[in-house]
């Protein structure tokens, strides 16, 4: 408060203030421990500053970790999250407790809560500009997908996928070991190398898909 006897104008701003303190929208955070598939322990990156009762002075304080948050993927999209990685946390305006127990396409929540931090769920990523990502994970024009362990089609997904620059040596090395090849004609006896090249070896490289 401005003043010891406040007025109705202060008394409101105040009274706004407080209210809209409790109002939990969208944090940035950091990833303390993830469950695959779909379910992570967060720590909020933002602290909150409370006002002292007896000395109105403001103290920060840092805000809870919030345990067993879903984590939204992208459709036809799963990975992992490790600790310390960026994400967002946003926070559902009513409560998630049906919903997280049916899935349903409607549901009607029992508890009238609003903008609680218990209902919030995780968006991978949210990294700040003064933490740049490291020049392997982008590229310009280009959507990139890094990781030990990429599969496509499904997660059952074993086969590897054949690299152009290796496909592209070894059909190399066996031409040139067909083209030098001797052989020895059975009708006329006669000891020579092919007298007509092997075919030579086209693009066989995808035009947008690259891989290492």
């Amino acid at each position: 408060m401005s003043s010891a006897t406040p007025s109705d104008g202060e008394l409101y701003f105040d009274a706004s203030q407080y209210t809209l303190g409790r109002i939990h929208s969208c944090l940035p955070a950091t990833v303390v421990a993830f469950s695959p598939p779909s379910t992570v322990t967060v720590q909020p990156a933002l602290a909150i500053r409370r006002r002292v009762p007896d000395s109105d002075e403001l103290v920060a304080e840092a805000m809870p970790q919030f345990h067993n948050l879903p984590v939204i993927w992208p459709k036809h999209y799963t990975g992992t999250l490790d600790v310390g990685d960026y994400v967002t946390l946003v926070v559902a305006d009513r409560s998630l407790d049906e919903w997280k127990a049916t899935g349903a396409r409607i549901n009607v929540p029992q508890d009238v809560r609003r903008f609680n931090l218990t209902d919030a769920y995780v968006l991978p990523g949210g990294r700040p500009p003064s933490r740049p990502l490291p020049a392997t994970a982008w590229a310009e024009g280009a959507t990139v997908l890094e990781s030990p362990d990429l599969r496509l089609g499904s997660s059952l997904a074993t086969d590897p996928v054949v690299l152009l620059s290796k496909l592209t040596a070894q059909l190399s090395e066996l031409k040139l070991w067909l083209d030098g090849h001797i052989h020895t004609d059975p009708v006329s006896g006669v000891t020579s190398a092919p007298t007509v090249p092997s075919p030579s070896i086209g693009d066989l490289g995808a035009t947008k898909v690259k891989g290492e």
